[in-house]
């Protein structure tokens, strides 16, 4: 995904940019889902992050940063009628305030987002995936 010399923050958006198929899994569940991660550029340090689970949506903003060969993402804060979600920390270790991004080792891209319901529910989501060269559809 880079390469060694400094690119700019259009070039990090651009590159992170894509469609990852992957699995997710949610804290309420035991088993994981496959399910497809479209991320879009929207200026040269934001990207919009969208996955679809059963007759369900979910999107979020973040803002990218980059270290070394890895992107990493700080999710943006977003509220809905029904939760309040936010960007989890804690994946990478010495990583404050990270809530996901390209792992270049990995060669994957990962999430980690809370959604807090009004309800007094809470979910945890969890997501991974490697770069898909599917054509999908946008949702």
């Amino acid at each position: 995904m880079h390469n060694s010399k400094q690119i700019s923050h259009a070039e990090i958006a651009e590159k992170l940019s894509g469609v990852y198929n992957g699995e997710i899994v949610f804290s309420d569940k035991v088993e994981s889902l496959s399910v497809l991660v479209h991320v879009e550029v929207l200026s040269d340090v934001v990207v919009s992050v969208t996955f679809s689970t059963g007759d369900r949506k979910h999107s979020f903003s973040a803002i990218l940063s980059e270290e070394q060969r890895d992107v990493h993402m700080i999710i943006q804060k977003k509220i809905t009628e029904e939760y309040i979600l936010n960007g989890v920390t804690g994946f990478l270790c010495k990583k404050p305030n990270i809530h996901g991004g390209y792992i270049s080792d990995l060669q994957g891209f990962y999430f980690h987002i809370l959604l807090n319901h009004f309800n007094g529910s809470y979910l945890e989501i969890y997501f991974f995936g490697k770069e898909s060269h599917i054509q999908a559809v946008a949702v």
